[in-house]
């Protein structure tokens, strides 16, 4: 009973430690342009890859250690059923054990069965190791979508009017990097559904993946053409258009997730494709459709998520100004309480958690990729209020 709670303290202790780190990996799989929006290219690359590493260094070890000492211990005991069975059979064939005695050494020979058969699930658990650096190095060799030759840091702040001239612009085909991780992936679910070792879920995601590389087998249609606008300092400028005619495709332009097909994109005078990513994401706030939080880290963390700032007196003061200072005092633990573990915001409070993430990073640009829609009207005219008065320090 000790060693079992011994053992059940250990993994409630390594699932709290791994499970911030396992939304990090999730964040970098599958939201890296928003991550890259959220903080900068800069402060994001070391910490979070930093994370990934921490994670596969854990991983590493406790197979290290499991392994270790299953082996020492099937050798242990093994060496012992060796020894016990020879002594016990050579005196059955001398005729002088009984055949109790013979009974015993065949279960000794079952005991032995039964710890080779350990002895194959630390190696299976070798194979899987081996399977994690496999994919890590799918993620350490994929290529960045956008082109970074002559691409340097502006001399001064970079601030002014956004400009697109006849922009066009194509989603690119996966990297054949992207291809093979999830074919890859496909392989594996594929075996594991075979021998029904996986959720119901991993069935429909083998098929969505499967088409995805089916579908980047033909030609895709432009997204934009001839997209020409301009969004001015000093105002804030409204982009309207109907469900998927590529109003977030825009927002991804504007921060250089990609490059356009054809035309221009620039800001302050200077063409996106002649500035370094890090420093174009660094200067530009982001509200997306969906509230992008990052769960088992606390409302501080997420308040702070890119800021430059690090005391709890303006976090309070924006949360205040846009109505949400009582809900989150209201919390268990206030702004030290962990999103996902310990409660789950509504999502139009963890909308408001986002904006207010934006108010703290006051940086030149302002993007909202209709970032009011899970607000109610009174709530969304005090957000255009607080925009309005930012219109004169950023482009909105």
């Amino acid at each position: 009973r000790i060693r079992m709670r011994r053992e059940n303290a250990f993994r409630l202790w390594k699932e709290r430690q791994m499970s911030g780190i396992n939304e990090l990996i999730f964040l970098l799989r599958h939201r890296f342009h928003q991550l890259l929006g959220a903080t900068g290219e800069e402060r994001i690359m070391p910490r979070f890859w930093a994370k990934r590493r921490e994670a596969l260094a854990l991983e590493v070890r406790q197979t290290q250690i499991s392994i270790t000492f299953s082996m020492l211990n099937h050798v242990i005991e093994n060496l012992s059923l060796f020894a016990a069975a020879i002594v016990i059979g050579q005196r059955v064939l001398a005729g002088q054990m009984s055949l109790g005695a013979f009974v015993m050494v065949t279960l000794y020979a079952t005991q032995l069965q039964s710890g080779l058969t350990a002895v194959n699930a630390a190696i299976d658990e070798w194979f899987r190791l081996r399977s994690v650096f496999l994919q890590l190095g799918f993620f350490l060799t994929m290529k960045p979508r956008v082109s970074l030759e002559g691409c340097e840091a502006p001399a001064g702040d970079l601030a002014g009017d956004v400009e697109l001239e006849d922009v066009r612009f194509r989603y690119p085909r996966l990297q054949e990097e992207e291809q093979a991780y999830i074919g890859y992936l496909v392989k594996q679910l594929d075996l594991d559904n075979a021998k029904r070792e996986v959720w119901p879920g991993d069935y429909d995601l083998v098929r969505e993946w499967q088409q995805l590389l089916a579908d980047h087998q033909k030609p895709f249609e432009p997204v934009l053409k001839g997209v020409s606008a301009r969004f001015r300092r000093g105002a804030i400028t409204a982009l309207v258009g109907r469900n998927g005619s590529g109003k977030t495709t825009l927002m991804k332009l504007l921060t250089r997730t990609y490059d356009p097909e054809a035309g221009r994109v620039s800001v302050d005078g200077r063409a996106l494709t002649t500035l370094l990513p890090r420093t174009l994401r660094h200067r530009y706030s982001m509200v997306t459709q969906e509230p992008f939080l990052l769960e088992s880290f606390s409302v501080r963390d997420n308040a702070l998520l890119g800021c430059a700032v690090t005391g709890d007196e303006a976090i309070w003061a924006v949360l205040d100004r846009l109505g949400l200072g009582p809900a989150i005092r209201a919390l268990p633990r206030g702004l030290d309480t962990v999103l996902g573990d310990e409660v789950s915001l509504s999502g139009g409070q963890a909308q408001l958690l986002v904006i207010a993430r934006t108010l703290l990073q006051k940086r030149p640009f302002i993007v909202l990729d209709e970032g009011t829609n899970q607000l109610d009207a009174e709530r969304e005219l005090a957000i255009l209020q607080v925009l309005t008065e930012l219109k004169t320090e950023a482009t909105v």
